[in-house]
């Protein structure tokens, strides 16, 4: 797998292997970042199941100011910090180990852009919805971009992230939230 564009664009990382690991997409990742566009610039992104760290690593390639990782997966931790030492980038990213929902308690925000990819219909889209609506931990006009499986239904509306479109790639779609009213 490679950086798909920016400043580390064609560096290869590494991923994570296994029947239990779905790495996402080259072209998911880029239609990730299609659909975020020049928000990602000077972004202070939120990267939950980090897995390989492909997603963060492509954000900050992109131009997002920070980065910040949770993932609880001890091998996934490895590659993570093999990736961070190989494109030189450590210094603008902080990873947290643990369990998403125990580390959002006490992630200091506010972050810009949240992505989210866990396992496939593992995910209480609904209590990570809430979770993320922390006072303090989103900026206001912040934008969550979650990946889910084709044909998995998430909430429409929860407190004030609202479903602004859901997007469909294969087996993959994403559905983007923003907060408040629909616009």
């Amino acid at each position: 797998m490679q950086i798909i564009a920016g400043a580390l664009r064609g560096r290869k990382i590494k991923t994570l292997t296994g029947e239990l690991t779905r790495p996402t997409t080259g072209m998911v990742r880029g239609a990730m970042f299609n659909i975020l566009g020049p928000r990602i610039h000077d972004a202070r992104v939120l990267d939950l199941y980090a897995g390989s760290g492909a997603i963060a690593l492509e954000a900050l390639s992109r131009g997002a100011s920070d980065v910040v990782m949770v993932e609880r997966a001890s091998e996934a931790l490895l590659v993570i910090a093999d990736n961070l030492k190989a494109l030189g980038v450590g210094d603008r990213v902080q990873v947290q180990r643990g369990e998403v929902h125990a580390k959002l308690a006490s992630l200091e925000g506010p972050f810009d852009v949240v992505i989210a990819d866990p396992p496939y219909r593992t995910e209480d889209w609904e209590k990570l919805l809430t979770a993320l609506q922390r006072p303090g931990l989103l900026a206001p006009d912040a934008v969550v971009l979650l990946e889910h499986a084709k044909g998995e239904t998430l909430p429409e509306v929860v407190g004030e992230a609202v479903c602004r479109r859901v997007y469909r790639y294969g087996l993959a779609q994403l559905a983007l939230y923003g907060l408040g009213e629909a616009k």
